[in-house]
């Protein structure tokens, strides 16, 4: 089957994130010029390529590459969830360095959220080609390895649960009305 729209320039380094089980969030990468800042998604269903452009705040927090990316399913939308990588300025692809942020993209209004406020505690040493899972029961993200002119072996953990809720969400009571008390049989 062929696909629509444009697909995001050939690239390495970048990210690929499965969003509501039926998109792909590619972020970031390079090729042998530049970095990119760009996210592109790909609608599994529809077979369709777009690249988010009509959003206040479209483009990945800085033009980066080798970071890690993760979807997580929150409450009411899902939350793309980015650290570390190199980044560099767009003139100048020997001026790099490398990140230790983690900044969130709200994949309802495709905004991010700086870690400025979102992101507490003492940052990871900044790194590229860590690797990370997410603990759904304990709602964190962990965090192994590394590079940063030397290989790590550290582990860190970030609780996301203050972000992305409970790994529940209540969607109805019945009875939908009138007053329930110790004795009321409800469903949930």
């Amino acid at each position: 089957p062929k696909c629509e729209g444009t697909p995001p320039q050939p690239r390495g380094n970048h990210t690929t994130s499965l969003v509501e089980a039926k998109f792909l969030l590619v972020m970031g990468g390079r090729d042998t010029a530049q970095y990119f800042d760009d996210i592109h998604v790909f609608d599994t269903e529809a077979l369709a390529w777009t690249q988010i452009r009509s959003h206040p705040n479209p483009t990945a927090p800085t033009r980066i590459c080798s970071h890690v990316a993760e979807g997580i399913q929150s409450v009411p939308s899902y939350m793309l969830f980015c650290f570390g990588g190199q980044t560099a300025n767009e003139k100048d692809r020997t001026a790099w360095s490398f990140r230790n942020r983690v900044d969130v993209l709200d994949c309802r209004t495709m905004t991010w959220m700086s870690s400025h406020g979102v992101v507490f505690g003492d940052p990871p040493h900044p790194r590229e080609d860590t690797a990370w899972a997410f603990d759904q029961k304990g709602a964190k993200l962990i965090m192994f390895g590394g590079w940063a002119n030397d290989w790590m072996s550290d582990m860190h953990t970030l609780d996301v649960s203050g972000i992305v809720g409970p790994p529940y969400a209540l969607q109805e009571l019945v009875p939908s009305e009138g007053p329930i008390t110790g004795k009321s049989n409800i469903i949930i």
